[in-house]
């Protein structure tokens, strides 16, 4: 597909931040003219729940890691309390949304941080926070974070109700979000 000149090519995430928040009507995507804020914040004391190497193939022309890549290392470390709370199977069923605040580089060291922030009768919300540590200069920053959905299922991928909480800071979902 050619590009018509002055028109934008395929979205290449530099020091802009761009919001994806998928919901019922399907992805918006809005881009703010705005400079990332800058991240004092330090990762999470917590155990890890993936740590992985971005590598060439992951990348695009730029060296930047393609952001579908980097939602489905979210997917698979939200996956990891989402087990252990449901005690078994669960399956994704929503991205409530997801910020992309800082590119991912070829041989970054990719760390996703999650924890069950809520909990219905069957679902789960996780909050996943995805750090990396520059390959260049060891400095650690928050790339991307997000709020995945979750649900319970049998064998045969019926949902069912979540076991009881084994933990005081498993709380129900909050119903203003």
């Amino acid at each position: 597909m050619a590009l018509e000149p002055g028109k934008r090519g395929p979205a290449v995430i530099t020091k802009r931040e761009v919001t994806i928040v998928i919901n019922r009507g399907g992805p918006v995507v809005g881009d703010s003219q705005e400079e990332a804020p800058v991240n004092s914040k330090s990762p999470p004391n917590e155990e890890p729940a993936l740590r992985t190497l971005a590598m060439p193939a992951d990348a695009n022309w730029f060296g930047d890691i393609f952001g579908g890549w980097v939602l489905a290392q979210m997917d698979l470390a939200g996956g990891v309390p989402a087990i252990r709370r449901a005690g078994g199977r669960v399956v994704t069923v929503a991205v409530q949304a997801m910020r992309f605040h800082q590119p991912i580089a070829v041989g970054d060291l990719v760390t996703c941080f999650a924890k069950v922030v809520g909990t219905g009768r069957t679902s789960m919300h996780i909050r996943i926070e995805t750090w990396v540590m520059r390959h260049r200069n060891g400095e650690e920053v928050m790339v991307t974070e997000g709020t995945f959905v979750y649900v319970a299922v049998d064998d045969k991928g019926v949902p069912r109700p979540l076991p009881p909480a084994q933990s005081p800071t498993q709380s129900p979902i909050d119903s203003s979000g």
